[in-house]
């Protein structure tokens, strides 16, 4: 029998924290930890803003569409209808 340690594979794991940035300083101190390769760093816009960014760019992309919210409920709609049509039925 072998005596000393006794390594364990490690396990993939993530913890996620949601961490305020109250000082500028302490963002530089992340950047450190992410250049360690320690921690990864994924901005979060829990207002909503960044849809409505996205949306906004998307829009200016096809600015020449003009699509309506008319047009745009119109698909949601069609796309609903397909897929409930395609889905299994259950049998109560």
């Amino acid at each position: 029998m072998m005596k000393g340690r006794t390594f364990v594979n490690q396990i993939d794991f993530a913890m996620v924290y949601q961490v305020e940035v109250l000082n500028p300083e302490a963002h530089a101190l992340l950047e450190s930890l992410v250049r360690l390769r320690l921690i990864r760093l994924h901005q979060h816009n829990p207002s909503g803003a960044g849809f409505w960014d996205l949306l906004e760019d998307l829009r200016s992309q096809g600015a020449e569409s003009d699509l309506t919210e008319e047009d745009i409920l119109q698909e949601v709609e069609t796309a609903r209808t397909l897929r409930y049509e395609r889905a299994p039925q259950s049998h109560h």
